[in-house]
C-alpha cells in the first residue's frame, strides 16, 4: 500500500509538472504548489502507518488548498477521501470530528489567490 501511495505522488508531480505545458491559459504549478503536494502525499503516507486522523486531516487541507485548474488532485486519495479516512480511524472521537468537518468546509471554499501569497500555496 505504502508503494502504491509513492508511485502515485510521484505520478501526481510528474502529470502536473507537464500540465501547464499543454494548457498556457492554466495558471502556473509553482514550485510552491509542487513542495505543497510532496507534503501532503508525506502526511498521508504518515497517517496511514500510523493510524493518525490529525496526519489525514492535515493533508486534506493541504490538498484543499490548491488550484484545481493548476494542479488537479490525481492521487489515489484526494482531500474528501481523507477527510472521510480520518473520520473513520477517529471511531466517534467528536474533536476529530468537528475538525474533520471544518477542514471539509474549508475544502468546498478552495483557496484564493492573489497579492500575497507565496509561491501561489499560502
Amino acid at each position: 500500500m505504502r508503494f502504491f501511495i509513492h508511485l502515485a505522488a510521484a505520478a501526481a508531480i510528474a502529470a502536473l509538472a507537464a500540465a501547464p505545458a499543454f494548457a498556457a491559459d492554466k495558471m502556473q504549478l509553482t514550485p510552491g504548489a509542487v513542495e505543497q503536494i510532496d507534503t501532503a502525499a508525506k502526511l498521508t503516507n504518515y497517517g496511514i502507518d500510523r493510524n493518525d486522523p490529525l496526519l489525514l486531516l492535515a493533508a486534506a487541507k493541504l490538498l484543499s488548498g490548491l488550484d484545481a485548474d493548476a494542479a488537479p488532485v490525481a492521487a489515489p486519495m484526494g482531500p474528501a477521501d481523507l477527510i472521510a479516512k480520518a473520520k473513520d480511524l477517529a471511531k466517534g472521537d467528536a474533536a476529530i470530528g468537528a475538525l474533520a468537518d471544518q477542514v471539509q468546509g474549508e475544502a468546498s471554499r478552495g483557496l484564493c489567490y492573489g497579492p500575497g501569497t507565496v509561491y501561489g500555496c499560502f
